[in-house]
């Protein structure tokens, strides 16, 4: 069996989008929404973030975030350049364990705070599967999903 599902990505939430795009999209079918919190060209900011989850339970769509802190990133691959490590074995030190927490962490509370659930797609860290673990405990409505390494199990 395959299982996949196709998300409507949402770069530029104006009001434009959210108010008219947005309930148009869901109606016709497109409930589920992806938003990034990092990558230049397509992140949002809190408050954008915060904008989109309103939207998105006004019009009953499912919001599934790729959570990672931006400035962390950002501050650790400048570093990496600096010294010349460019090789693809570099990559994970420019993406740090916590930069996947602290976004998990913010996104509880912005789920909270406009009681809207919330996907969390490739978790990739036991700290982050923790902080989705503890949320549920807590009733919040936010979910997770792992990340498959390439060696087959799940990280």
């Amino acid at each position: 069996m395959i299982d996949y599902a196709f998300h409507m990505i949402l770069a530029d939430p104006s009001e434009l989008t959210l108010k008219t795009h947005l309930p148009k999209l869901v109606k016709e079918g497109h409930s589920s929404i992806k938003i990034f919190m990092t990558y230049d060209r397509i992140k949002l900011d809190d408050e954008q973030m915060l904008d989109v989850l309103a939207a998105a339970r006004d019009n009953d769509a499912l919001v599934c975030v790729h959570a990672e802190n931006h400035g962390m990133i950002s501050f650790m691959s400048k570093r990496l350049l600096a010294n010349g490590m460019t090789a693809p074995s570099a990559f994970w030190m420019s993406h740090p364990r916590l930069a996947e927490v602290d976004a998990i962490q913010r996104l509880v509370a912005m789920s909270q705070l406009v009681d809207q659930p919330i996907m969390v797609f490739h978790v990739s860290t036991a700290e982050g599967a923790e902080v989705v673990r503890k949320a549920r405990a807590d009733g919040v409505k936010f979910f997770g999903m792992a990340r498959q390494s390439s060696r087959g199990h799940f990280t």
